[in-house]
């Protein structure tokens, strides 16, 4: 989903009411309004699969 507050793409993680848990890899998760809210397009969704990618492969270099 993407967060025009933001400005960012996120997974949404968990629901409460009309609040969505949105986080993106290696981040806090942090609350938007679920109105607010709008499916991320094909690109945004690869930057957050890229920003994943780097995320796991940063980790494994500890």
């Amino acid at each position: 989903m993407y967060d025009p507050n933001r400005d960012m793409v996120a997974q949404v993680v968990d629901t409460r009411g009309s609040f969505a848990h949105l986080a993106r890899p290696g981040g806090t998760p942090w609350p938007a309004l679920g109105e607010r809210l709008r499916t991320a397009t094909a690109t945004e969704r690869r930057q957050l699969a890229a920003l994943d990618r780097h995320h796991r492969q940063a980790t494994r270099a500890r």
